[in-house]
């Protein structure tokens, strides 16, 4: 493959990144995993001891080693795995390393200076959880698209976070930056990107128990027109409804609320629901022998004739298809967006050049919001 580069630094590396994906398979974290002869979970605490189980984490990616930095833990057996130093780790032949940490960043360091490869297991689980192709030749279909949503960021930072972060996503080593160094404040609403109004129609699909619609609530000091709340889980659901009563009764009767999720159609749907781990670890993670049937509707027939202002995504790898559901809103009434990049690696390419496609005026940027791994990454658009 030879790319346009030019003296596009960004180009050079994403071309660079993309290179190393199609030979290795590294675009899909399974693929390193599965070509490894050993593979070890580093860190056994309060994040292992809730996920390493539930999630069969030993099973599914074949691993026969676990290590952590704590002595006690040493020569001793977990779930059926001897758990060794980090001294004995970095004399094992051909080893990967899947991070079970809260914060994974000191233990990434700590790995890279025994040029050991890891990865987060939330990354991992992503891959996982979404189940792209795995193929190389799939990879190589999609170098064009990633091209294409490249060259349509006009803002320099846009470029240098577009870049870096397939890099994080695909070829770690080839990125010039961390993720807490991509890292800024403001997800949905605190960024300079697009301003909010006293006026503004907003639809937050995703409003899981009313946090996100309490963040704009702060932003636009309580003066807006109307907010559209959709969230599929019940239990969700029914915190979204609390939430919404405990508040001003002029504010809560201009908040109108759906359970359901957002989708490219009008149906019923089977989806895995979530626990959460310990509050030390901070981490929320899916669980896959939980599924439960929810409502999903198209947002074009569900707000039809409504006008809407702003909209965000934060819908578990289902934007792709929810924008779909959304095309006659998003093309003739050209809201302010934010929809989440990060669940499925392709949305960082196919979401821009959807959008960019509907309205050709809308702005499209980038900003990373989440310090430790790839959660948190968003696409903004606006005239």
């Amino acid at each position: 493959m030879n790319l346009q580069q030019g003296k596009d630094k960004y180009l050079i590396q994403i071309n660079n990144a993309i290179n190393h994906a199609i030979k290795t398979g590294s675009f899909d974290k399974r693929n390193l995993i599965e070509n490894a002869r050993n593979v070890c979970v580093f860190g056994l605490g309060t994040y292992f001891n809730e996920a390493f189980e539930q999630h069969r984490v030993k099973e599914k990616f074949n691993v026969n080693l676990l290590c952590d930095n704590d002595p006690a833990k040493w020569d001793k057996e977990f779930y059926g795995l001897k758990c060794v130093s980090p001294d004995e780790l970095k004399k094992c032949d051909d080893v990967i390393v899947i991070t079970m940490l809260g914060d994974p960043r000191k233990v990434n360091k700590q790995l890279d200076q025994m040029g050991i490869s890891h990865m987060t297991h939330t990354d991992l689980a992503l891959d996982s959880t979404n189940n792209l192709s795995r193929d190389q030749n799939y990879f190589l279909q999609q170098t064009d698209r990633i091209i294409e949503a490249y060259s349509l960021l006009e803002e320099e930072e846009s470029r240098r976070l577009f870049a870096n972060l397939l890099c994080l996503r695909i070829a770690p080593q080839l990125s010039e930056y961390s993720y807490d160094a991509l890292f800024s404040n403001g997800e949905y609403y605190g960024h300079n990107l697009f301003a909010l109004n006293d006026t503004e129609s907003f639809v937050d699909c995703g409003a899981y128990n009313g946090d996100t619609i309490m963040k704009f609530l702060e932003k636009v000091q309580f003066k807006f027109n109307k907010i559209y709340a959709f969230e599929l889980d019940q239990a969700n659901f029914t915190e979204l409804q609390k939430f919404v009563k405990s508040l001003d009764p002029l504010i809560a009767n201009k908040i109108e609320c759906f359970n359901a999720g957002v989708w490219h159609q009008d149906a019923e749907i089977t989806y895995g629901k979530g626990v959460k781990n310990e509050p030390a670890e901070g981490i929320s993670i899916f669980k896959h022998d939980n599924f439960l049937l929810g409502k999903v509707v198209q947002l074009d027939t569900a707000l039809s004739e409504k006008q809407i202002t702003f909209l965000k995504m934060d819908i578990e790898g289902a934007e792709q298809n929810a924008l779909k559901g959304a095309k006659n809103i998003i093309k003739t009434q050209q809201p302010k967006l934010a929809i989440c990049l990060y669940h499925r690696l392709e949305d960082l390419w196919e979401i821009p050049i959807f959008l960019k496609a509907l309205v050709p005026n809308y702005k499209i940027t980038i900003r990373h919001h989440f310090l430790y791994n790839v959660w948190g990454t968003v696409c903004y658009a606006s005239i």
